[in-house]
């Protein structure tokens, strides 16, 4: 069948009979009237010979041009009207734009290949990062989980959803693109092979006619591929690229989520080892005493001290006190009345070292200053520059607990040796009977009832112009 051919049609005409398995000329039999078609059917014995075309529009007229781009051939009045603006020429010149076309495809289609093979590396990437850090990080809140406490549960669970809200289409969306460029490699593969084998054959054809012949029955096939490379440009360009540049975000957006995930993790787990070591709970309360703050001058500090009550028992964690007055502050506010001796002491003092008891008697019974105190820790107060809230807040080295049927007696002692110093003070609020303050904590109910601590000496009154500022507590009972 492929050395067949009509004299008056060429090749695109010839047909198989299904019922007698005849070969014919469709256009004979349509445009001649011809009963079965095969009058004018002849073999093309070698390449060498030109076989008489005709015209795809004038059946009578000869074929002497071939129309490139409609792959048609086509007669005079055709070149000179209908193909005018066409690539159209002789068979022997157009078979040198046909040979220029299918290397320009051939070219088209390796750089492609490279192209595609790339972003398969790319996206691989993609994949595996996720992929992997998906599963590491899913184990890590996992281990966290058990190896910390059971109260992470609810904040593991809120990780893993944040991390699957990142994953959930950008997993799709990856894997999609991998497989289409999968898809698209294996075709680009395919197509270059087919390519490379038609233009051997074009190469082979001694004919021109016989090529322009080949390129005509070649070409539904030639612009189905040249569609596929045109949308296959059109994805790397467009859809691959957008997937690149989500994933790219997404993954530092990930990272992002990780490092504050991890970051939480040990701040989380360095308190609840230190909630086990020391007995301070992770999770605190505080109160405060004082309404306001002031500055004073040259105040001689060597002991402090206050009585305290509560409604509930509670564990006792730490304090805030007011810090040492910084000279710098009080330049600023435009004090000049400083005494020489305390600007000298300031000047050379950076921190007070301070030691805080804590006595429990029951309700009967007097202060003794032998007995042994409950909690015994030392703090170094710093210099307070804050004007604002110029307390220093610290914790005891271990938890106190503070029972409701108790009283308890606060004694703050001055280690170092006896200087006047500045050191601000607080005011509770204006009351009838300032040598008792009441206050109650608004998140547990907790009432603290502070009063005077009777029979120890005491250089601060902690109600007109005191230093104990807050209480830090978790509430148990």
């Amino acid at each position: 069948m492929d050395n067949l051919y009509c004299s008056l049609h060429g090749k695109k005409s010839i047909t198989l009979d299904m019922k007698s398995f005849q070969l014919f000329c469709k256009a004979c039999v349509v445009l001649k009237n011809e009963e079965n078609g095969t009058k004018n059917l002849k073999i093309l014995n070698s390449e060498s010979d030109n076989p008489l075309i005709s015209c795809y529009r004038h059946a009578n007229e000869e074929a002497l041009f071939f129309c490139d781009d409609c792959a048609e051939f086509i007669c005079r009045s055709c070149f000179a009207t209908d193909h005018r603006q066409h690539n159209s020429s002789t068979p022997e010149l157009i078979v040198k734009t046909i040979k220029e076309n299918l290397n320009t495809t051939l070219n088209q289609l390796s750089l492609l290949k490279k192209n595609v093979e790339n972003n398969m590396n790319v996206m691989n990437e993609y994949n595996n990062y996720f992929n992997n850090h998906k599963i590491d990080f899913k184990s890590l809140v996992k281990d966290v989980n058990e190896k910390i406490s059971k109260n992470l549960d609810t904040k593991s669970k809120e990780f893993k959803e944040e991390i699957e809200n990142i994953f959930n289409g950008i997993d799709f969306e990856v894997e999609n693109s991998i497989q289409r460029l999968d898809n698209n490699k294996k075709k680009a593969n395919k197509m270059n092979n087919e390519f490379q084998a038609m233009l051997k054959e074009v190469e082979s054809i001694k004919s021109d006619k016989m090529v322009c012949v080949f390129k005509q029955e070649k070409d539904p096939y030639i612009l189905q591929n040249k569609k596929f490379l045109s949308d296959l440009n059109f994805f790397l360009k467009e859809n691959l690229e957008k997937t690149k540049e989500k994933s790219t975000k997404e993954m530092e957006n990930f990272s992002k989520k990780c490092q504050k995930f991890q970051r939480n993790t040990s701040i989380y787990e360095n308190s609840v080892l230190n909630t086990i070591s020391s007995g301070i709970p992770n999770i605190c309360m505080r109160i405060r005493r004082f309404k306001n703050y002031f500055p004073t001058n040259t105040t001689m500090f060597k002991t402090d001290s206050v009585c305290m009550l509560t409604s509930h028992s509670v564990n006792l964690v730490g304090f805030s006190i007011c810090g040492l007055f910084d000279v710098n502050t009080v330049d600023k506010m435009n004090k000049t009345d400083i005494n020489p001796a305390t600007l000298k002491n300031l000047n050379n003092l950076k921190s007070l070292k301070i030691c805080i008891k804590i006595f429990e008697l029951e309700s009967f019974e007097k202060y003794d200053a032998n007995s042994t105190p409950i909690s015994s820790s030392i703090i170094e107060l710093p210099v307070i520059c804050n004007i604002t809230d110029p307390v220093f807040q610290f914790y005891l080295n271990n938890s106190v607990t503070i029972n409701k049927d108790k009283i308890n007696y606060l004694i703050i002692s001055n280690m170092s040796e006896n200087f006047y110093i500045d050191i601000w003070k607080g005011r509770v609020s204006n009351e009838t009977d300032v040598s008792q303050h009441s206050v109650i904590c608004n998140n547990s109910c907790v009432k603290f009832n502070f009063l005077n601590a009777f029979g120890l000496e005491s250089d601060i009154n902690e109600f007109s112009g005191g230093i104990i500022s807050d209480v830090i507590f978790s509430h148990v009972d």
